[in-house]
């Protein structure tokens, strides 16, 4: 996973992220069931931020289970860790990692794996897949939400969109430099390159709510731990923050300014 995202995080960006996940925690709710985790199960969950959906896991398998959580943010960890009294503490264990040091995991040692709004920001993808395979258990299975990259949300449009003006030239398409979204069609290679058997791949479409366009740029900050726009210059990046709102503005709704992800969801098989 890409050092810069941590490099980036603060504990205030991490407890903010904690407050307006809503989304994300959603689409894992989601992944977890689509994955059918149930009780005595041993899970790994790669980019687990805060640990809100690492918990709720460690609810579901119970104490004949166990799940361990890791991120490369010490930030979320720290705050995961403070919300674990909420799950038995002899099942779950949270850790600084990234789902490419996965090597002091033993081999065939997990039933499910997965990666909730984790796998754009992974720099080598093949390499991560395939410490995950060592790691999982013969038919055990692999979890996967993440952006799709050809069709970005609402924000990374308008961001590129303004970022290709001359006066950010030198900043175009930098605003989200740190992520590295795939297609479906790339997934679904990157799979089977790395051996694994596709149960299920599909796209869903998630617009979200925010009552101003600073309010949705503050929830893209803390989601993406302070890289969003971090490459635009100091002097810059005030304007660049006015100009995204000034046409987030456009997206206005009755339920509030709108940010629509759309993201792939995958169920695959070691």
């Amino acid at each position: 996973m890409i050092k810069s995202i941590a490099h980036h995080d603060t504990i205030e960006l991490a407890e903010r992220y904690d407050q307006v996940s809503e989304g994300q925690y959603n689409n894992g709710l989601t992944l977890i069931a689509n994955l059918g985790v149930k009780k005595g199960q041993t899970v790994l969950d790669i980019g687990c931020g805060t640990g809100r959906l690492t918990s709720r896991v460690a609810k579901i398998v119970g104490d004949t289970g166990q799940v361990i959580g890791i991120d490369p943010s010490k930030e979320r960890i720290e705050i995961a860790r403070r919300n674990v009294p909420d799950s038995p503490r002899s099942n779950i264990s949270l850790e600084i990692g990234d789902a490419n040091s996965l090597y002091h995991f033993q081999n065939n040692s997990f039933d499910i794996v997965y990666l909730n709004i984790v796998f754009h920001w992974i720099d080598n993808k093949k390499d991560a897949l395939s410490q995950i395979y060592r790691v999982l258990k013969p038919g055990g299975l692999l979890g996967i939400t993440t952006g799709n990259r050809d069709q970005p949300h609402t924000v990374t449009i308008i961001a590129d969109r303004i970022l290709t003006q001359p006066k950010y030239a030198r900043s175009a398409q930098q605003g989200r430099a740190s992520s590295k979204p795939v297609n479906v069609l790339e997934m679904v290679s990157l799979l089977h390159a790395t051996g694994y058997s596709i149960l299920d791949i599909t796209t869903e479409k998630d617009p979200r709510y925010f009552e101003s366009p600073l309010k949705c740029l503050e929830d893209v900050e803390a989601s993406t731990s302070g890289t969003f726009l971090s490459n635009v210059p100091k002097n810059l990046k005030r304007s660049a923050h006015e100009e995204i709102q000034t046409e987030l503005n456009k997206h206005a709704t009755v339920r509030g300014i709108e940010n629509v992800y759309n993201t792939i969801f995958v169920v695959a098989e070691k």
